[in-house]
């Protein structure tokens, strides 16, 4: 097996190795956990892609899976500080947990570990410096090395985790801008991996790998960078610089490539993903809700799968990107009028009077403007 496995379950022996590269096999995994034990809120039980590690572990962080968690700490806490606090190193092979809040332990295959975490996918942004980012989510790259009795060296199979440090005493009028240029930055990378996903001839393994790297190291680059910005237009600049970094490495990756069918199965891929969201986030709504009972559900929850899977055939069948945005939005609108949550009403209504009290104080600036003027003409 190789660092390139999807890791699905400890005991699955069916895997699906992917040639990426020559690296050396891997036998331990890392598998980020609170050693607190506070912020492991996330239960096992009820979440297939979740599976009891170590025995008696009944919840774990906060994600979608072992290879997405997400921590928020509290106001003033400081990640770099307590950084080992989620360190934790499991065996593959014997279950054999190597690294925990006890520190190392060593096997009767494993004599060192080395843990390395950065805000970089290199490995090389490692300082405290570099850990100051508040008020805002950023990504923290794990990966490291284990050495053998025999001598060998060979990696840990990386993971990533997203951390969101709450800072009163950091915020800023410029918070709100750095996060939405963030986002931008962000999704506007997650779109190109995906495009030179699609390209065909398919790229080898390896450089589309590399090119993944590429991308998520100006990502994280952006996000240090947009901390240093004090201005909008110094922010908007950040903006700027690293979206065209990130079409200089579309340029690279698509040179030569016929871009139309690649840009066509992205935004299927996209469609695909935000209408299982949006279907799963109705269900959600439909599973919680106390006012229907169980044959309701029933019903209701077929109706969505019903919806969810004919935009999908749909989705495939579109032929170009708009006719995909279009089939999206109808099956989106679809879903949402099968079931309205009660927190959705709330929200919908909660909107109508923030509209209606703006509506308000315009008509307000309007009648006193209206009347100054009038004032104005009457002393004249």
């Amino acid at each position: 097996m190789g660092r390139d496995i999807a890791l699905r379950r400890a005991d699955q022996k069916t895997v699906h190795p992917l040639p990426l590269s020559k690296v050396p096999t891997w036998r331990a995994y890392i598998s980020l956990f609170d050693k607190e034990k506070v912020l492991n809120t996330k239960k096992v039980a009820g979440h297939s892609e979740e599976w009891a590690e170590v025995p008696h572990q009944e919840q774990v962080l906060l994600g979608q899976d072992l290879d997405h968690r997400v921590i928020k700490l509290s106001n003033g806490q400081n990640f770099y500080d307590q950084a080992g606090r989620f360190d934790r190193v499991i065996d593959y092979f014997d279950h054999q947990v190597l690294l925990d809040d006890q520190g190392f332990h060593p096997s009767k295959n494993v004599q060192s570990i080395r843990l390395v975490r950065s805000v970089d996918p290199a490995g090389q942004k490692t300082s405290w410096q570099d850990f100051a980012i508040y008020n805002r989510p950023f990504t923290v790259y794990y990966h490291g090395e284990m050495t053998l009795n025999n001598g060998e060296t060979i990696p840990l199979r990386p993971t990533q985790l997203t951390v969101f440090q709450e800072n009163l005493d950091q915020q800023s009028p410029l918070d709100s801008q750095r996060r939405a240029a963030f986002a931008t930055i962000k999704k506007q990378g997650e779109y190109l991996f995906s495009l030179i996903q699609h390209l065909k001839p398919k790229l080898l393994d390896q450089v589309t790998a590399d090119y993944g790297q590429k991308i998520q190291t100006v990502v994280s680059d952006a996000n240090q960078k947009l901390d240093q910005g004090q201005t909008t237009t110094e922010i908007q600049l950040v903006q700027k610089d690293h979206l065209d970094q990130l079409m200089v490495i579309q340029n690279q990756a698509t040179q030569n490539q016929p871009l139309a069918p690649a840009l066509l199965n992205t935004n299927r891929d996209l469609a695909y993903q935000q209408l299982d969201q949006e279907a799963l986030s109705t269900k959600v709504g439909i599973n919680n809700a106390q006012r229907l009972n169980q044959e309701q559900k029933r019903a209701l929850l077929a109706k969505v799968g019903a919806v969810a899977q004919t935009g999908k055939n749909e989705i495939g069948l579109a032929p170009d990107v708009p006719a995909v945005r279009r089939v999206l939005l109808r099956n989106v609108e679809a879903l949402r009028a099968i079931f309205v949550s009660q927190d959705s009403k709330e929200d919908a209504r909660l909107t109508l009077v923030q509209a209606g009290q703006k509506r308000n104080r315009n008509l307000l600036r309007l009648f006193m403007l209206t009347n100054k003027v009038y004032t104005n003409k009457k002393k004249g």
